[in-house]
């Protein structure tokens, strides 16, 4: 008998319309060995990476990706739903990204969520590096790559 898997689910939290946009999953995705459903937590301002993301999140399985513009709803989501990992733009307008970074790995609940970083400004490489990110990546993305390394935090996650 073959389980029956549940697609991936993108929710926008801010998005314009302010509706809930579930996302479709699809057969042969990379998450099919990802044994629970897993949470991952999007803080970005950019809608052209809002777009990218959810067509990532449409061939997941077992995976929900909250997405949100908010700090402060991003602070509020990882210490209530403790997401699996938390994909972190660097470029927020409501906070300093490296701040509210600091936050989540001094707060117990959150202290050892893997955090990935994007950034324009490959100075802030060593800045989130030695602050203990998981993964840092510059923008432009190469989304090949970022699905790879995503998928591998937590596959190494979940074996905790």
């Amino acid at each position: 008998m073959v389980p029956n898997r549940q697609s991936g689910h993108l929710r926008l939290l801010e998005s314009p319309s302010k509706q809930l946009h579930p996302s479709l999953g699809t057969a042969g995705a990379p998450w099919a060995n990802v044994p629970r459903r897993t949470l991952i937590l999007y803080l970005t301002n950019d809608a052209d990476s809002q777009i990218v993301f959810a067509s990532i999140a449409r061939r997941w399985e077992n995976v929900d990706l909250l997405v949100t513009h908010s700090s402060r709803r991003a602070r509020y989501i990882a210490h209530s739903l403790r997401p699996d990992l938390i994909l972190l733009d660097s470029h927020l307008s409501d906070c300093d990204a490296h701040r509210l970074f600091l936050v989540l790995r001094r707060n117990p609940r959150t202290a050892t969520t893997p955090v990935i970083i994007f950034s324009a400004n490959d100075g802030e490489r060593v800045r989130f590096t030695r602050s203990g990110a998981a993964a840092w990546f510059a923008e432009p993305l190469n989304i090949a790559e970022v699905e790879r390394t995503t998928m591998g935090i937590i596959e190494l996650a979940s074996v905790r």
